[in-house]
């Protein structure tokens, strides 16, 4: 079997591995999106649709409309003259508003990416333990066959990784 081939079809067996996960993280991120209340989708819908660009476009739009119509009617049908105080107050009305709209989607936001990583952190922990443990097991085969290892590096890493012990060095070393 050419080398060619063997990495085909290894390909072909991970497919349905990788649909498998992938589902599981589609599933995971449906299930999130199902628990936003009716608040959180309007939200998430004024949010979206301020950081588009029919939102400036409108803006434009309807300041060049206010400011035109307020400079260029006749003085008896100007609703909002220059300074344009009703016009100021309410873009300081709505800016008000669409921060906070914005600073809940980040918030959200910011909880989703925390469940992410916490979930990457616990696949790594996990992943760390299984490969610790499969070279424990690697190196008494090789005892069993006689194959004598010495390598320090090799003993190191057959002991289980402590995360706190981890923390720890990484705080030593940056300083933090």
């Amino acid at each position: 079997m050419s080398k060619q081939s063997s990495g085909r079809e290894a390909q072909e067996r991970d497919v349905p591995l990788i649909r498998e996960n992938v589902c599981r993280i589609t599933d995971l991120e449906a299930e999130l999106q199902k628990s936003r209340g009716p608040i959180d989708c309007a939200v998430d819908a004024v949010s979206a649709f301020c950081g588009s660009v029919a939102f400036v476009y409108i803006h434009l739009v309807w300041f060049g409309v206010w400011i035109g119509a307020n400079l260029l009617l006749p003085a008896r049908l100007r609703f909002d003259p220059f300074p344009f105080g009703l016009l100021t107050m309410i873009v300081s009305l709505e800016a008000i508003l669409l921060s906070t709209f914005i600073l809940i989607t980040q918030n959200r936001s910011q909880q989703v990416a925390d469940r992410r990583h916490h979930l990457d952190l616990q696949i790594d922990l996990l992943s760390e333990r299984e490969t610790t443990r499969v070279l424990q097991i690697l190196v008494r085969i090789a005892e069993r066959l006689g194959l004598d290892e010495k390598d320090p590096e090799i003993r190191e890493l057959r002991q289980i990784t402590r995360p706190e012990k981890v923390a720890e060095e990484i705080e030593r070393a940056t300083g933090a």
